[in-house]
């Protein structure tokens, strides 16, 4: 039997590639030439140990004293590369003596970040591969530009360009000449949703057409506007969208965060005159949209629902190596998303796969063990885009994965991300996603056993089912991340949305009640609320839990909360109860080596998490 924690079935024949996911990379770049190196894989770690003996207290350095060594020419790159290089040297010393037995093999790691550095210096150009995104017969980069990190606030407190900060914006028009112009990657994607994404997209649009840099029919532009109740509020977000993006057509919409069953009547009902679909018909005639799509953070049955109609060209869905986010344990088989995949592929659809970085395993700031499970092969970054470009080689139905959108907030988030595609086409991936997937595998069934992954979501239910409206299945897939690979910085951010809507929701009203009092037209309550911890569930929510599994759920339900659940206020997880300084209340536990955060790639913070003075 598949276990059923997540897709990672072994891949299969090589030639059975579809056509329809034929890579067109650019062959003018060569791989990296390893005797090019200026010293010898032992002489790395060598290095690597002195420039942090140097520069302890500046990851600048530590890389500025590596790459003179290694890749000169990478000195003149940004300090928001080079801080970058040096957590990474710094975190690979550090590491070299870790009590707990995670090892990272640091030569083989060097070595990625050599060539990592060689291939962003040496190449004038680092095109990303591209491929046909489904019935649009677009030819689409796979990897695509996320707008919802770069702009200066999220909601509507900006509405003017005078209100933008000229190093806001500054950076976003940098952003968009190294995805496009350095990297090919001319899919931007946004939405009414975020911020002033749109209204600082659109200036910056102006001025590149202005200059002559990129021309309007060179970009493949998609945003993103969710349906509303009444069709005249859909209307003018719509016009909204239009205005602020200063653009007369849009390549790609999607209806935004199809999350629940009243949607579909927004979309489709006959309530009024007119709806939501009717209205973006009328765009489509008028040549001002050319294709259809939806996006979603919803439970898998309405995706498949939505995916059935058949009026879709392409959709925005989760589905990642280690689950499916809100869809996690969810679907056919307890398998997540990958349903939805298929059905896309049988009707040739355009898959594109939000948020692989975050959303797909929080990557960018992996966990020592998981770190340890995908290196010497690659970075886990690497491994997690790589593994959805493969989709199609290692799923039995061939879905297919085309394009994974990467949310930057500086022109250095897509470095990495652009090697990792530069080495996809170049059919230097593949290998190594057969063998991290085998290791990743083989320590789910070591840390949690294989009877446990066949049958540890039988018997849950999702938010939308529960009495309580409390996510069962995602509890269980947060304990699993954990316990398999240690991924508890990830799992923290997975149970905050539990803790923000717990915030917002009253037991006292129902469902339905609680929906419409924060509003239909947003978030809502996906994925779910906190558990209470002396709440038994199992005589109704999980009546139907087996009894073999009760006490591991119950198990996992303890584990889940006593490691993601925030800190008391004023509390320290190095001290402990009763020591000076300690707040009342229980201890975090501190965290095992497994479960620390190896290094990470967002040397500062996004600029609408920010503060402002207005």
């Amino acid at each position: 039997m598949t276990y059923k924690l997540q897709c990672l079935i072994l891949p299969g024949n090589p030639e059975n590639t579809p056509k329809s996911f034929q890579i067109m990379a650019d062959s003018s770049l060569q791989p990296s030439d390893p005797k090019r190196l200026k010293t010898s894989v032992i002489d790395l770690v060598d290095l690597a140990k002195n420039c942090v003996g140097r520069h302890p207290d500046s990851d600048i350095e530590i890389a500025l004293a590596f790459v003179k060594e290694t890749v000169p020419q990478f000195a003149k790159e940004s300090n928001d590369r080079l801080v970058k290089v040096g957590r990474n040297i710094k975190s690979l010393v550090h590491n070299d003596a870790n009590p707990d037995g995670i090892v990272l093999p640091i030569h083989a790691a060097l070595e990625l970040q050599v060539q990592e550095c060689q291939l962003l210096s040496e190449s004038a150009s680092l095109n990303v591969p591209k491929v046909r995104f489904g019935k649009t017969n677009i030819e689409m980069p796979i990897i695509t530009l996320g707008c919802m990190r770069f702009q200066q606030r999220w909601g509507d407190t900006v509405q003017t360009m005078n209100q933008v900060y000229s190093d806001c914006q500054d950076n976003l028009v940098a952003i968009l000449r190294r995805a496009i112009l350095d990297f090919g990657i001319n899919h931007i994607e946004t939405a009414r949703g975020y911020g002033c994404s749109e209204l600082q997209l659109g200036c910056a649009f102006q001025q590149l057409f202005a200059t002559g840099e990129i021309k309007r029919e060179d970009l493949i532009l998609q945003t993103k506007v969710g349906p509303r109740e009444d069709p005249n509020e859909f209307r003018k977000l719509m016009e909204q969208s239009f205005k602020a993006l200063q653009v007369d057509y849009i390549d790609l919409f999607a209806f935004h965060g199809l999350n629940g069953d009243w949607q579909w009547e927004w979309m489709f009902g006959d309530k009024h005159e007119e709806n939501c679909w009717s209205i973006i018909q009328e765009y489509k005639a008028a040549g001002k949209i050319k294709f259809i799509g939806f996006s979603t953070h919803g439970p898998t049955d309405l995706i498949n629902k939505l995916i059935e109609t058949d009026k879709f060209d392409y959709a925005n869905v989760h589905h990642h190596f280690c689950g499916s986010y809100t869809a996690s344990g969810d679907g056919p088989d307890h398998m997540g998303n990958i349903s939805c995949l298929r059905k896309m592929k049988e009707r040739d659809m355009g898959a594109f796969i939000i948020s692989p970085c975050d959303k797909g395993g929080k990557i960018y700031e992996p966990s020592q063990k998981l770190r340890s499970l995908t290196l010497p092969d690659c970075e886990p970054m690497a491994f997690g885009l790589a593994w959805l470009w493969n989709l199609h080689r290692h799923d039995p139905h061939q879905a297919e994965a085309h394009t994974l959108t990467i949310g930057a907030a500086r022109p250095s988030d897509l470095d990495q991300l652009a090697v990792a595609a530069h080495l996809q086409g170049k059919d230097e991936m593949f290998p190594k996603v057969v063998t991290v997937s085998k290791r990743l595998q083989q320590a789910q069934v070591d840390a949690l056993g294989q009877d446990w992954l066949d049958s540890c979501y039988d018997g849950t239910i999702k938010a939308k089912d529960s009495l309580y409206m409390v996510e069962h299945n995602q509890l269980i897939w947060i304990y699993n991340c954990i316990k398999a690979w240690g991924m508890l910085a990830f799992a923290k951010d997975r149970y905050n949305t539990f803790v923000n809507n717990t915030k917002n929701y009253d037991p006292s009203l129902t469902h339905d009640e609680n929906i419409d009092k924060i509003g239909r037209g947003g978030w809502g309550f996906t994925p779910g609320v906190v558990p209470e911890a002396d709440k038994d569930y199992f005589v109704d929510d999980l009546a139907g839990i087996p009894e073999i599994n009760r006490a591991r759920v119950k198990e996992a339900y303890d584990f889940v909360m006593k490691w993601c659940a925030p800190k008391p206020a004023g509390n320290e997880e190095s001290k402990s109860a009763g020591e000076e300084g300690a707040a009342p209340g229980p201890v975090k536990p501190k965290n095992p080596a497994a479960y620390q955060t190896s290094y990470e790639l967002k040397p500062w913070k996004d600029y609408p998490d920010r503060t402002y003075p207005y």
